[in-house]
């Protein structure tokens, strides 16, 4: 997780966006030098890249998008598939190589000068940010709803999706209801749901009020999980396998899409 004052990305979104603005810059420079017409033709290759992307993940998780057309179009719930992207850039960096001689020389500078770029940045935000590994759980204060304390310990036998919400974050709560229906469609995981930041008795009225079942809705009212890992925005879900280990993240509302994506890498 990238954080630059109150604005978070994903580390992954924000690598990818600066390799992107890297590849236009690059490319209005051999523009400039060369006269190629580089930058008009990559805004179109990269909108379509980014388009297969999307389009590819959607065909693999269908079943779970055709319940809710509109959801295709919410390219905010992260569901994109990288390769099938990258592919499809690279094939028409090689053709059009290919197709035209003048252009080979400065299409190998734009992808060499790209790639080391993202390595670069890549190696920075890992450096910098680097996403949890494991959650040190003597420094959290649980609760239950009905006031005992809790350890994050007791779910370790079985993976653990585990969810960072509150009461007054819109993608919190418009991912709740997908997060219920998970919950009774796989009982070999174990959801958690920790509430920061907030009250037992304003989670129950918000629970009452959106007529939520959830099992394991904790407390975390010093948002001590959220500090632990470095976290800035909400909703944050992460997904542990049985030995505590951070094996997927997502910053930011999840469909019933890319949530069962994320559950297929947990498990």
């Amino acid at each position: 997780m990238v954080s630059i004052g109150p604005l978070a990305l994903s580390s992954t979104v924000a690598v990818s966006f600066l390799s992107a603005i890297c590849m236009f810059v690059v490319a209005a420079y051999l523009d400039r030098r060369y006269q190629l017409g580089l930058e008009r033709w990559l805004w179109w290759i990269l909108l379509g890249a980014l388009g297969v992307g999307r389009l590819v993940f959607v065909v693999q998780y269908w079943d779970d998008y055709k319940q809710n057309l509109w959801g295709v179009a919410n390219i905010r719930d992260g569901g994109f598939h990288l390769v099938a992207a990258l592919s499809v850039l690279l094939v028409a960096l090689a053709y059009q190589a290919y197709q035209h001689k003048p252009w080979r020389r400065a299409l190998a500078q734009l992808v060499g000068v790209s790639f080391v770029f993202s390595v670069f940045t890549a190696s920075l935000a890992a450096y910098f940010f680097p996403a949890p590994q494991q959650i040190n759980t003597e420094t959290l204060r649980l609760t239950q709803l009905q006031g005992q304390p809790i350890d994050l310990d007791a779910f370790t036998d079985k993976p653990l999706v585990l969810n960072l919400w509150a009461s007054w974050c819109p993608p919190c709560r418009a991912e709740m209801p997908i997060m219920a229906e998970a919950q009774k469609r796989h009982p070999d995981l174990h959801f958690v749901f920790v509430n920061q930041g907030e009250s037992i008795q304003v989670i129950t009225q918000f629970l009452q009020s959106q007529n939520l079942e959830l099992e394991h809705v904790l407390s975390d009212s010093q948002s001590t999980l959220l500090h632990s890992i470095q976290g800035r925005a909400l909703p944050t879900t992460l997904f542990i396998n049985t030995q505590g280990q951070v094996v997927d993240m997502r910053m930011g509302e999840l469909s019933q899409a890319s949530l069962a994506a994320h559950i297929k890498r947990l498990r």
